[in-house]
């Protein structure tokens, strides 16, 4: 029986070094490949429970080589983790300084809508409607528009965003709605939207005109669009509603600023609920415009070289 519980426990040994030692080993590769946000903190707490099972390893054996060999194990891990960390800090650039677009997390976007309880421990339950809007803030300030926070701290927290497009003059509402459960639309939200377009529409005459209304949340509920159809009946204002997941893709996918005119027309010519290829015909104009611009900027040099653009490609080619 004692040379089973020997043999188990050095099973147990063995598997949590192996497994511990390649996690540390593909959380340090993940920060050095600069892998999307969660990777290596995955990888980081599947070698931290290793060490802890190596340490229980320790514990229950009664044999002191066997304890010396757990404990010599969950250092070996220990250190390899700390000279990851340090190698980190080491290739960091510690004068950069921390600005807004350092806290912009895609990925926490949908999991905020949705009041996740991963980001209910890191920011506390109070907090996720303001980092919530904060994050819509960030991600449409990088998209290219100007964005301006209103009613701060009250329960209805808006962003009003402006086209910087002379050819596209518009400005939009974002509602930001995280909940727990799909969203509804209920009447005290249709009824406080209805007046604070009346504000808007009031008090930002010198902006451009408002186009539409995007409510960003996690899922619909199956009665929304026809209560988003009678609330844009009664404000004569387009309203959508949005995934937060879908904005979160959008940002992924298009490395630079959106294309205003396009991003515009598919929401305002779009159903109630953005359709789910909403965010690929976006990206499809983006990238249309890039090789527009790329195939352009070669004709320039084709004729500044005394080439046609065949012969360049021809060139080219060859090299």
């Amino acid at each position: 029986m004692f040379q089973t519980r020997r043999a188990t426990l050095a099973g147990v040994m063995a598997d949590g070094y192996i497994v511990g030692l390649m996690s540390a080993f593909f959380g340090r590769s993940s920060i050095e490949w600069h892998a999307s946000e969660g990777v290596p903190t995955t990888f980081q707490k599947i070698a931290h429970q290793c060490i802890q099972k190596l340490l229980a390893a320790q514990t229950l054996s009664k044999y002191r080589y066997q304890k010396a060999l757990a404990e010599r194990l969950a250092w070996s891990l220990v250190e390899y983790l700390i000279e990851g960390y340090t190698a980190h800090e080491q290739t960091s650039n510690k004068e950069h300084p921390i600005g807004p677009f350092s806290w912009l997390r895609p990925a926490e976007l949908s999991l905020l809508a949705r009041r996740d309880d991963s980001v209910a421990a890191k920011y506390g339950k109070k907090h996720i409607e303001r980092v919530f809007e904060q994050q819509l803030a960030l991600i449409f300030q990088s998209l290219g528009f100007h964005v301006i926070s209103t009613r701060a701290g009250q329960s209805m927290v808006d962003l009003v965003c402006v086209s910087p497009d002379p050819a596209t003059r518009v400005s939009f509402l974002i509602e930001a709605k995280t909940s727990g459960r799909r969203y509804a639309l209920p009447t005290r939200d249709a009824r406080a939207l209805k007046e604070y377009v009346e504000d808007v529409k009031a008090a930002l005459r010198t902006f451009p005109p408002l186009g539409f209304i995007l409510i960003v949340g996690d899922e619909p509920a199956r009665t929304l669009p026809a209560k988003l159809t009678g609330l844009e009946a009664s404000i004569g204002v387009p309203v959508r509603f949005c995934r937060a997941q879908q904005i979160a893709d959008l940002r992924e996918l298009i490395p630079g600023p959106v294309p205003v005119a396009t991003f515009c027309n598919q929401i305002m010519t779009s159903p109630n609920i953005l359709a789910a290829d909403f965010v690929n015909r976006v990206a499809q104009d983006y990238q249309a415009v890039q090789n527009a611009h790329a195939a352009f900027a070669g004709q320039l040099l084709a004729l500044h070289q005394g080439k046609t653009p065949v012969e360049q490609a021809w060139h080219h080619g060859q090299s």
